[in-house]
């Protein structure tokens, strides 16, 4: 058996092999946070993505009060 066969774990989901394919997400964490705008709990999401053979971080926060901020937005 060599390693390729093996799982291996990241945010509770399993992988096998060495690579993840560039434009995968991997799964999000979710977790309540604090809205920078009013002060009320808001939800939050951390998530990743392959881009460029990186693998990148962003966070995602919205809130009930129409704040919503994304550091992986892609400006659509």
């Amino acid at each position: 058996m060599n390693n390729d066969d093996k799982a291996w774990y990241l945010n509770g989901q399993a992988y096998y092999g060495g690579c993840i394919a560039p434009g995968d997400t991997l799964e999000p964490f979710y977790y309540v946070g604090k809205c920078p705008q009013c002060g009320k709990e808001a939800g939050c999401e951390e998530y990743q993505r392959v881009e460029g053979g990186s693998l990148n971080s962003y966070v995602r926060t919205e809130c009930n009060c129409g704040y919503t901020a994304d550091t992986g937005d892609y400006g659509d």
